[in-house]
């Protein structure tokens, strides 16, 4: 579409104007228009009454930035990528970068000025992307922190909780208090490992199987806690549901974050349904989405809210990605959810009606098998071992637990705060030391560090080394390097017992992976 204010024949130059992909117009010295091309009429939306309209006023609407780009103009004779925000005639913005330049007639005078109108509303998302990925990666490397210091927390109060279990009658009172300091603790532990699920990827453990019903309620309990008392939530959850297979966190995160986006759905009163009921797809029924045969969980969550509008659904699983105001949403939270589900081979679907609710559909793959979750089945043989264990660790808290720990299932210890001390230790005794348990994050002398030093004093050397942060990459390294284990904190006592016997009594050798 050409607008000019004398209808003529194009030239060839303004045919090859009319086809940029950019905007161009030229304007009088005061600012009215002259000629737009197609792309500059549909960013201006200035699609009629184009001698109505001025640049300077009705465009650009802002005096300093009127002033000095004519200042710049008048100097230069030239205006290169002056980045603003333009107008348009309905009053939306959108980011430009304008190049300007003066037309001049035969004899030298100015005549009008020539405008280039790059339009910046892909790079400016790109650019806000890119900084709520560095606010990511800044999040990530805090809740590492947070992890590791809280972990080592974690560490010393599981295993006491589980001594104190050992030492008295499970019919005293006393007992099952030591069972709900043992269960508050591990739902503590599963935080941390939500905290950093947010912040980086981690890897999804497809076998682990969660009690669907349990979890739900347990979500659904905080969930009514935290929103306000005009929105309802109701929830119905049959008693012969199946079990799912995806680990309890995650799984209150799907619940808990699409819960939280159908709360901000509602404007006033509302309602959230959550429900969920078995599902099975065999070569007889169409699956939703080509779903595997077998058994599924179907959830369901719908609210009474606004709604989607349809031009939006195909993008709400889109990273960064948001319908909600500036500053309410990092349009990460439905995308990180569609990459969970797609781990486990689920499905999630959306159906949305404006003024009247949306609803989600998520399919879990599920099993008849039930899931472990009885914190009473509590069974670890006291035996004098006859092994001698080293504990290398900075955290005194750590260092005790781990020594009575040990100690109470038959083991001796020999305990050093640092690397540099451990090592001298190491070295005085590295005939009677069977095992090294080796912190991995230490100051002065990090864990692979002191184990590399270790494995110079005495080549196959059994070190396990833990940390409160579960970082795969380095997990992989260490098991290059040749380590007989990896612990991830906080770790139970039955956890520890059980994977120091499974390597003292293997026929372990330190071989370094090339």
């Amino acid at each position: 579409m050409l607008i000019t204010k004398k209808e003529q024949h194009k030239t060839p130059l303004q045919t090859i104007i009319e086809d940029l992909k950019d905007g161009f117009c030229t304007i009088e010295k005061d600012g009215s228009f002259i000629y737009i091309n197609r792309v500059a009429v549909e960013l201006f939306e200035l699609y009629n009454d184009t001698e109505k309209y001025n640049f300077y006023n009705d465009i650009i609407r802002d005096g300093k930035h009127n002033n000095n780009i004519q200042k710049i103009l008048k100097d230069s004779e030239f205006v290169k990528d002056y980045e603003i925000d333009l107008y348009t005639i309905t009053d939306n913005t959108f980011p430009v970068l304008l190049t300007l330049n003066y037309i001049r007639d035969p004899h030298e005078n100015v005549v009008g000025i020539s405008i280039l109108i790059k339009d910046m509303t892909y790079f400016r998302k790109v650019q806000q992307q890119l900084l709520q990925a560095q606010k990511l990666e800044s999040i990530g490397m805090l809740a590492s922190g947070i992890a590791h210091e809280f972990n080592n927390i974690l560490t010393g109060i599981i295993p006491n909780a589980e001594l104190i279990k050992m030492t008295i009658s499970p019919d005293s009172q006393n007992y099952n208090r030591a069972g709900s300091i043992q269960r508050s603790a591990v739902r503590a532990s599963d935080i941390v490992k939500k905290l950093l699920s947010f912040s980086r990827d981690d890897k999804i453990n497809v076998n682990e199987i969660s009690n669907f019903i349990n979890v739900a309620n347990e979500t659904i309990d905080i969930i009514k806690k935290l929103f306000q008392k005009n929105i309802e939530i109701k929830s119905s959850f049959p008693g012969d549901l199946y079990q799912v297979k995806i680990d309890a966190t995650r799984l209150q995160q799907i619940i808990m974050n699409l819960s939280i986006n159908a709360k901000d759905a509602i404007t006033d009163k509302g309602e959230i349904n959550i429900t969920a009921q078995n599902y099975v797809v065999d070569n007889t029924l169409s699956s939703p989405g080509d779903l595997r045969e077998g058994k599924y969980i179907l959830l369901q969550i719908s609210d009474t809210g606004q709604g989607i509008l349809k031009r939006d659904l195909g993008k709400i699983f889109d990273p960064f990605f948001t319908t909600k105001e500036p500053g309410k949403g990092t349009g990460l939270g439905l995308s990180i959810i569609y990459g969970i589900i797609k781990s486990v081979n689920g499905k999630i679907e959306v159906q949305s009606e404006l003024n009247v609710g949306t609803t989600f559909n998520v399919y879990f793959p599920a099993t008849g098998k039930k899931a472990i979750e009885d914190f009473n089945d509590f069974s670890i043989e006291i035996q004098d071992h006859n092994k001698t264990i080293l504990i290398i660790d900075d955290e005194p808290m750590i260092r005790e637990m781990s020594s009575d720990m040990l100690s109470t299932i038959g083991y001796n210890v020999l305990v050093s705060d640092n690397g540099i001390n451990g090592i001298k230790i190491f070295e005085e005794n590295s005939e009677s030391i069977d095992l090294v348990l080796l912190d991995l994050l230490m100051p002065e002398m990090n864990g692979i560090t002191c184990y590399k030093k270790l494995t110079e004093i005495k080549s196959d050397v059994k070190v396990i080394i833990s940390s409160g942060i579960a970082d795969l990459n380095k997990r992989k390294e260490l098991e290059v390097l040749g380590v007989a284990g990896y612990l991830e904190k906080p770790f139970s006592l039955k956890t520890i017992a059980e994977y120091l016997k499974k390597i003292l009594d293997s026929n372990y050798k330190n071989t370094p992976r090339n």
